[in-house]
């Protein structure tokens, strides 16, 4: 199964530094549900479905590489807009950081609840991506984050699919 479109990733690269930008951008690299929350998701139900589901698990963990490819990209553009990229959040108007846990992790365990809760994580994703596209001004990180939600959408049919082959079991 294809976990990524053919398309490559943009260059990151931003049209000014911009801590609002920036900040927006934190929620999606490190929030509480964020690249970095789905990377380590993908990875435990990985381990936990690698003995008795293997071609499942394997599929998990090609879209935790994904996830990385996102880190990578969100975490080179955070930088470029004048914050360090360290794996938190930052209220602007507050100041106050709140800085990723493993607490964030979904440990749903079954099948079918790991393809429910991953098609609606994906979802609440994409709606989230989408908003920070919407109040964003930055042609470069508009790019970026419209082909993050083309990822995105990808895996929620890799999922659907899933869940449909293991229905019709």
């Amino acid at each position: 199964m294809n976990n990524q479109n053919n398309m490559t990733y943009p260059i990151p690269r931003v049209e000014r530094q911009s801590l609002y930008y920036a900040s927006l951008l934190l929620e999606d690299y490190a929030g509480k549900k964020s690249e970095e929350t789905d990377f380590h998701t993908y990875i435990y139900q990985y381990l936990i479905l690698k003995n008795n589901y293997p071609d499942l698990a394997n599929v998990f963990l090609q879209i935790a590489e994904t996830a990385i490819s996102h880190l990578k990209l969100l975490g080179e553009t955070i930088s470029l807009l004048g914050i360090d990229p360290k794996f938190r959040t930052i209220d602007l108007t507050t100041k106050r950081e709140t800085y990723w846990t493993s607490e964030n992790v979904s440990y749903v365990q079954g099948i079918f609840a790991i393809l429910n809760n991953n098609i609606q994580e994906t979802e609440q994703a994409i709606q989230r991506y989408q908003l920070h596209r919407n109040l964003i001004q930055d042609i470069y990180i508009k790019n970026l984050l419209a082909r993050i939600i083309e990822e995105k959408r990808n895996h929620i049919q890799i999922f659907q699919t899933m869940l449909n082959q293991f229905l019709r079991k």
